[in-house]
């Protein structure tokens, strides 16, 4: 269990006009070229990246975190790109011990510490990019795993930004826990 995110692009083709692109996917059986209008693609994936997931809530969701569906335009995927870009580009970081899960001690749970990246200036990255708390949403620090999800949001949202051609293309952000 856990928070999970997906972002999907359709690419919408239509039911009328040049097919050539549509008939020459090599479908499923059952499937029919004649009658695919779209097709989606799974870009993004991220699993307890709650920063991002924050995000989406406050900037595409409208506050509401109840696992649906929503739309998101290229522009605000844009933004995204360029804020977890810009907190990775001003953030110092340095070695010191970060959390790595928890163990019961004598009836309390304690962090597990381990060596590892430290932010130095955290308070710059809680201003731009906060962290979301939530139900098995994972660690809301602002360490080496923080650094990595919003890594991970660059290298695999950028380069699907860049792919629109000339048809009409939709992106979907969708949550579950």
């Amino acid at each position: 269990m856990g928070l999970d995110m997906y972002l999907t692009k359709d690419t919408y083709y239509g039911m009328y006009g040049d097919r050539t692109e549509i008939e020459a996917i090599a479908f499923p059986k059952g499937v029919k070229a004649e009658r695919v209008e779209s097709v989606t693609e799974r870009i993004a994936y991220w699993r307890k990246a709650n920063a991002i997931h924050g995000w989406f809530v406050r900037n595409v969701q409208d506050g509401e975190d109840d696992c649906g569906s929503y739309d998101v335009s290229t522009t605000q995927l844009r933004e995204l790109v360029a804020l977890c870009q810009r907190v990775l580009d001003g953030t110092e970081t340095g070695s010191g011990e970060i959390a790595n899960g928890q163990s019961l001690e004598n009836g309390k749970w304690a962090d597990i510490m381990e060596p590892g990246v430290v932010n130095l200036n955290p308070q710059f990255a809680a201003s731009l990019l906060p962290v979301a708390a939530g139900f098995f949403f994972g660690s809301t620090a602002y360490d080496e795993y923080y650094l990595d999800d919003l890594r991970e949001t660059v290298d695999q949202l950028a380069p699907v930004l860049d792919e629109d051609g000339e048809h009409t293309t939709y992106y979907t952000y969708r949550a579950s826990w």
